[in-house]
């Protein structure tokens, strides 16, 4: 819901979907060539007090600023330094006001920094950054000022937990393993039947790696009571890359049935 408040440029965005009522105060607009227009591009933040001013009137007080340090969806539009250190004074004259900097599409390094706003010199670090697109997650990191006393007021059901996509990720063969169980190192995991269990012991044997069978459709795994981590993790290597080999070899063989 603050994502949609905050967006101004699609209403297939916002259809059929409530959003706060914020006040929006204008971007500056710049004028080119900037060698040639100095003064017409001195930033002016001015709107931007007034702003909050009459919002607190209307005892709806204005507890910060997001503004992205380059205006993307609204037609990639730049402003000064000068523009982005104005709001930040603002958010510290008025102690209770946060300043937040939108790097969704301008942070991980696109504009030569990881974080666009970087260029601005800003006394000190914006109190909220967020960030995704190339980061190939959403997320943000704040001032530890503004750290949740309570637990699970930022991960919850509602709002999301990256921890959950590891879980996903441990699911990733679920066509092929199944009934992954042990105690230590007396692990086991089945297959869908005897011959694919044996052609993933076949292709593990050729990456140097042998295990066991047992049972009709079942690898036991019984490593030595010397195992280090990094065994641990080339046979788990090994083995992600025989499942991988399995699976693209399923869908193909799918494929040429369907076909």
């Amino acid at each position: 819901m603050g994502a949609a408040a905050v967006s101004h440029n699609k209403w297939t965005h916002k259809l059929d979907f409530p959003a706060p009522e914020w006040p929006i105060a204008s971007f500056p607009d710049l004028k080119y060539p900037l060698e040639e227009n100095v003064r017409e591009n001195e930033a002016d933040t001015k709107n931007v007090e007034d702003l909050i001013d009459i919002w607190s009137k209307k005892n709806r007080p204005v507890v910060g600023i997001i503004t992205e340090p380059i205006q993307a969806e609204g037609g990639d539009i730049f402003a000064p330094p000068e523009f982005f250190k104005g709001l930040q004074e603002i958010c510290v004259k008025v102690k209770r006001n946060l300043f937040q900097m939108d790097e969704v599409q301008t942070g991980c390094g696109v504009t030569g920094k990881m974080w666009a706003h970087e260029y601005f010199n800003l006394p000190q670090p914006p109190d909220i950054v967020t960030f995704s697109k190339k980061m190939l997650t959403g997320g943000f990191y704040y001032n530890s000022k503004f750290r949740p006393n309570e637990g699970f007021r930022i991960f919850n059901t509602w709002i999301g937990d990256p921890s959950k996509v590891i879980l996903l990720e441990a699911d990733k063969y679920s066509n092929i393993l199944s009934k992954v169980r042990g105690l230590g190192l007396y692990g086991a995991v089945d297959f869908p039947d005897q011959k694919t269990r044996d052609i993933v012991m076949s292709k593990l044997r050729e990456k140097g790696i042998h295990t066991g069978g047992c049972g009709s459709k079942t690898i036991r795994f019984r490593p030595t009571l010397i195992l280090k981590k990094h065994h641990a993790d080339i046979f788990l290597d090994r083995f992600n890359l025989v499942l991988g080999d399995l699976s693209v070899d399923s869908r193909d063989r799918q494929f040429q049935a369907v076909s």
